[in-house]
């Protein structure tokens, strides 16, 4: 990692390979999006746990794929905040979509990312820009 750079840390993958991974798709994505002195959390959780704090922070009943918390970044070498990604519910969507898990832990990993960045998918127009964004980070194109 080049001098001032934060950290992107992944907790809780043990030695799955997806950990490093998202790592990588996470470091990629800020040097992209020109925040390489940025980083963030993505942790690894199972369905309790992911059902747990989607009752907490968003009152809403089960677990989620992926979830976002941000965080003031303070500056260069700031931390954007946390991703929460709930291994077994994306791996059993990823199966049902007929894709890869990894890959899409991946994609959601950066969606995550994108999330603490500020975008959103509330309209059509901002779900649009936040999935090209998305995808051209995931499959290595530069905008």
């Amino acid at each position: 990692m080049s001098a001032g750079a934060a950290a992107v840390e992944v907790h809780g993958f043990g030695g799955d390979p997806a950990g490093p991974a998202v790592a990588r798709a996470a470091r990629n994505a800020l040097r992209v999006l020109r925040c390489p002195r940025l980083g963030a959390a993505f942790c690894a959780v199972g369905a309790a746990e992911s059902a747990r704090l989607n009752r907490a922070w968003r009152h809403r009943a089960g677990a989620a794929d992926v979830l976002s918390f941000a965080c003031p970044a303070g500056g260069p070498g700031g931390n954007l905040g946390e991703v929460y990604l709930c291994l077994p519910l994306i791996r059993r969507r990823a199966r049902r979509l007929g894709l890869a898990p990894r890959r899409w832990i991946v994609e959601l990993a950066v969606h995550g990312l994108l999330h603490l960045m500020g975008f959103h998918h509330g309209t059509r127009e901002a779900a649009d820009r936040m999935l090209t964004v998305q995808r051209a980070i995931v499959h290595g194109v530069r905008r």
